[in-house]
């Protein structure tokens, strides 16, 4: 596992999510509402992600 996926799986971690990630896709699911998206990242931006958490938790 390399670091950025390590922040990545983090990031998910604190904001109550569940992640998994193949390549520059990502799979995140807010755990308190029960949404669940797929993103295709452009980079391994670690506000990128937690952009996209906060969106899908929102």
């Amino acid at each position: 596992m390399d670091t950025s996926t390590r922040g990545t799986i983090l990031v998910a971690m604190l904001l109550h999510l569940l992640s998994s990630q193949i390549g520059k896709q990502m799979n995140l699911t807010c755990i308190a509402n029960g949404r669940t998206e797929m993103y295709k990242l452009s980079n391994d931006n670690t506000s990128h992600v937690q952009q996209l958490c906060s969106q899908l938790c929102s």
